[in-house]
């Protein structure tokens, strides 16, 4: 018996239903490539199924229920194609074509008629969007925070500039007012690094109206639609999110419209109208003042700073703001991993509460160093205060203090208990990418030791910790909002701290202002908090934070390498006292 490989029989070769099949099975999985392949002008189909998804804005499109009249050497197909858009609008039709035979090989026939009926090559599918206005994002009180201008693109064209110095001078000129980074060097060096044509600047609508834009070889403007705040200075890395909200509701109210255009850009017919509907506005939590006042507070600080605000009784996020510094670090307002030093004495004065191991006016030990199972903690600077009440302790954050009576807590105690104020909880919020922190449970005494004034494996985010002192506030950890309507959902379903552990803090809080370690922002009557220096590296620089709530506001104040708690003190100063009579519950 002889074997028989590398042998294909007619029989074996794919039949024009099984091309048909894989034709549209290749379409509706957007490869668009493999699809053209099957085709007999390859190059052509690519092009033509490109073009047209772009000019329809990008939908996705499905290729159905082929049907195949087959012959010896030629074939007749057709299609039902549906193209998929925003707010699951859709444009249904049928298409045929023809399949034939060359070398063995089955083909689709390649015609713009696969695409759509009255499609030709000097023809084109286009759609327009049909508004009858614009969605707005609001801050909380209704304010506008972000609408669709019309900002204006510089470009040039290396090798269409013929004078590259007198170019540069005279656009430096007109742009270096409103727009200091734009200078002769910068243009020069943005020129030599490009060999094609590049946006040079994007200007802000209310920029462009000042300034005459010189008209020189090489440089052109258009306009583009974009999503932007009404003042320049308004920023924030929780604001990215909401361009995705904001585009929801454009594509929900959005009507558009396909028609079949000829070479020159005439409709030759209209094909398909979704009439647009009423917009509906963008409502968040932001508090434009807030905003402003966190901003301007960061801003006056040389390192890394960032400060996160949240309205207690709803979750909502008032300000989120970082300095450049923080800017160029990424979200770390957000997302960052900082030991929160004495901060998370919070947590550890709720767990020793909680346990039963002191009370409010328990009288217990600060000495200004302490061995505690084999490990050494000094208080800031050694300061010794001999015997006081629990609540002093807190005030005036003594190490030595709720070191001794954490590392006497289980070894979950601090983790389970930093689970009530958020932290180590991972929240979805819409819009909004948050990480809270971490508080693993302690492998030893060491790491007990240190976790409970928030050092070793402890870490935190300024919003993880604006967080834990809302739950001070609200009696549990709120559940965090940015875009009304659309609260987050947590991976895990903490309990809250008791009630008494919650009254005994907040008064606590009070006394870390008024006479502890925070005095230098006792002005602000109402205000509560509680300071933390934290040290990283190799422990001789610290990070200074301060966390606090005020009226229905809670917060949370990093700056990286402040030194001590001291100026995160005076940030948080300087954010409040501009807002102190319009915050929420003010």
């Amino acid at each position: 018996m002889l074997a028989v490989s590398g042998c294909v029989t007619a029989s074996d070769q794919p039949k024009p239903a099984s091309v048909a099949e894989q034709f549209a099975a290749d379409l509706s999985a957007g490869d668009y490539e493999a699809a053209s392949k099957l085709t007999d002008d390859p190059t052509a189909a690519l092009e033509s199924f490109n073009f047209t998804v772009g000019s329809l804005g990008q939908p996705t499109v499905e290729y159905a229920a082929p049907q195949v009249q087959p012959g010896q050497v030629e074939a007749d197909v057709t299609f039902v194609v549906t193209w998929k858009f925003p707010a699951e609008e859709t444009w249904s039709y049928e298409v045929s074509g023809d399949l034939k035979k060359e070398e063995g090989d089955w083909k689709i026939v390649w015609a713009p008629t696969l695409i759509h009926p009255q499609l030709k090559t000097d023809r084109r599918l286009v759609k327009s969007d049909q508004t009858l206005a614009s969605p707005r994002v609001l801050d909380r009180t209704g304010q506008a925070l972000l609408t669709d201008q019309l900002v204006t693109a510089v470009r040039l064209d290396p090798a269409a500039i013929t004078d590259q110095q007198g170019t540069a001078a005279q656009l430096a000129g007109a742009l270096g007012p409103v727009e200091p980074s734009i200078t002769t060097d910068s243009i020069l060096a943005a020129l030599s690094a490009n060999t094609s044509a590049f946006t040079l600047v994007v200007l802000r609508p209310d920029v462009v109206s000042g300034i005459t834009i010189p008209l020189l070889a090489g440089v052109t403007t258009n306009q583009q639609s974009r999503l932007l705040t009404l003042d320049k200075s308004l920023r924030s890395v929780a604001f990215s999110g909401l361009s995705d909200a904001w585009q929801a509701a454009y594509d929900a109210t959005t009507g558009w419209r396909i028609t079949l255009r000829a070479a020159d850009d005439t409709v030759i017919e209209e094909l398909k109208t979704v009439e647009p509907s009423q917009p509906y506005d963008v409502s968040t939590s932001i508090d434009i003042p807030m905003q402003q006042a966190a901003q301007a507070a960061v801003d006056g600080y040389s390192g890394q700073a960032a400060i996160v605000a949240i309205q207690p009784s709803t979750g909502g996020v008032l300000a989120v703001a970082q300095n450049a510094a923080a800017d160029a670090e990424g979200p770390i307002a957000l997302t960052g991993q900082y030991p929160p030093g004495s901060t998370f004495k919070l947590v550890t004065t709720s767990a020793v509460l909680s346990a039963g191991a002191a009370e409010p006016n328990t009288v217990l030990p600060c000495p200004g160093q302490a061995s505690i199972k084999g490990r050494t903690i000094p208080n800031d600077d050694g300061f010794d205060l001999g015997e006081v009440p629990l609540h002093t302790a807190f005030a005036q954050s003594c190490n030595t203090t709720l070191a001794t009576l954490a590392a006497d807590l289980p070894a979950s105690a601090l983790s389970d208990e930093a689970l009530k104020y958020g932290l180590g909880v991972d929240y979805t919020t819409p819009y909004l990418t948050t990480i809270t922190g971490s508080v693993p449970p302690s492998a030893n005494d060491a790491e007990q030791v240190e976790a409970s004034i928030g050092q070793g494996k402890v870490t935190a985010s300024p919003f993880g910790m604006a967080l834990a002192a809302a739950t001070v506030v609200a009696g549990k950890t709120p559940m965090p909002i940015l875009v009304s309507g659309q609260p987050a959902a947590a991976d895990q379903e903490a309990p809250a701290p008791s009630p008494d552990v919650i009254e005994a803090l907040r008064p606590m809080m009070t006394e870390t202002v008024e006479s502890g370690t925070a005095t230098a922002v006792a002005d602000i009557d109402g205000l509560g908090g509680k300071t933390g220096t934290a040290q990283y590296g190799d422990g001789t620089q610290s990070h200074g934070w301060f966390i606090g709530t005020y009226k229905d506001v809670a917060f949370a104040v990093l700056l990286t390498g402040a030194g001590s708690s001291k100026p995160a003190v005076d940030v948080a100063g300087e954010f409040l006292r501009p807002v102190e009579s319009t915050v929420p519950g003010a």
